[in-house]
């Protein structure tokens, strides 16, 4: 046998913040933040190869590519002091300034407090990290569930008590 026939291994790396190969990488949920810069710092030439494949252009970097354009939804949900500030905009504009005494005075019972505002006031402000885009979907599956709940149809009396299971014995000896 000849060195010429010899297979070589092949040198696989694996991303330092992922642990998977870099061309893998890019499905992950952590691509932008943590594999990308990673493997910009460590193998700028296995980077710029992999940006190419990608069809990403020098003047764009990837996320401006791969990300879709989003409304601008917040990376956290609100605060508690988000939360009723936006509540009193809504509501009670003018009790704005009265939000840190009432966060320090029912600090530990913010449940009881939001629900003694939803009771006397309304329906609480959504927080746009909730919020779904899919809402008419959303609409779609309600009315579905109407449509099905309609049709439904119960009727007769409600057996209760003993003789509300009929159940008939069946000989199962052989």
């Amino acid at each position: 046998m000849s060195d010429d026939a010899v297979l070589q291994p092949v040198e696989v790396i694996y991303c330092g913040k992922c642990g998977i190969p870099p061309e893998y990488c890019e499905y992950g949920p952590d691509f932008e933040t943590h594999c990308n810069p990673w493997l910009k710092k460590n193998h700028p030439e296995l980077h710029a190869k992999l940006k190419e494949l990608r069809g990403v252009p020098e003047n764009e970097t990837e996320q401006e590519v791969t990300a879709p354009v989003e409304a601008s939804r917040p990376s956290e949900p609100w605060t508690m002091e988000e939360r009723l500030t936006a509540f009193y905009n809504k509501y009670q504009p003018d009790k704005v300034s009265d939000v840190p005494s009432l966060l320090e005075k029912y600090a530990g019972k913010e449940d009881k407090l939001f629900l003694a505002l939803v009771k006397k006031y309304g329906p609480e402000p959504e927080d746009p990290f909730y919020a779904d885009d899919e809402s008419d979907e959303d609409s779609d599956d309600e009315e579905e569930l109407e449509e099905g709940m309609e049709n439904l149809n119960v009727s007769g009396k409600k057996r209760r008590g003993v003789k509300a299971k009929k159940v008939e014995k069946v000989e199962t000896r052989v």
